[in-house]
């Protein structure tokens, strides 16, 4: 597998944004039902140690318009995704091969499980350079929806 050195803004951005983000968008996805959402993350970088980071925030969304979305800015960005359904019910397996516009190379690999229309789990996992030196990024995430959004004003 060629790697390159992710040095710019941009570059890190993509590198930041496959470890971050659950899972791109298929059709053949179960639909996750629109609400709030909570994403409880573990994130861990080869060049910090392996120190495990946790990092929780709650949104309200669709998740499926949001997936949809990040797709597209994978598109834009010179990302190839390709989707797999794994043999256990409801995992599916992804994988993002970034070629940058200056030919750099990110790769992201993802397994994701749902668990009915509200809550998944993801295991990604990703390559890259940044300052000239190889990094790996593993991210471990619990996505949840707890409930209806709540409107202002009630």
């Amino acid at each position: 597998m060629a790697q390159s050195n992710v040095s710019s803004p941009q570059q890190l951005c993509v590198v930041i944004l496959l470890s971050w983000q659950v899972v791109a968008f298929a059709e053949d996805f179960p639909t996750l039902r629109p609400g709030l959402w909570e994403y409880r993350r573990t994130v861990q970088r080869s060049d910090q140690a392996w120190v495990p980071k946790d990092v929780s925030e709650r949104v309200c969304e669709d998740p499926n318009a949001t997936l949809r979305k990040q797709t597209e800015t994978f598109g834009k960005l010179g990302c190839t995704i390709a989707t797999e359904k794994m043999e256990t019910e409801n995992t599916y397996r992804m994988t993002a091969d970034c070629l940058l516009r200056n030919g750099e190379k990110v790769i992201s690999y993802s397994v994701t499980t749902f668990d009915g229309d509200s809550v998944y789990t993801s295991v990604i996992d990703s390559t890259g350079w940044l300052g000239g030196l190889p990094v790996q990024f593993a991210e471990r995430v619990i996505a949840k929806r707890l409930g209806d959004c709540v409107k202002e004003g009630q």
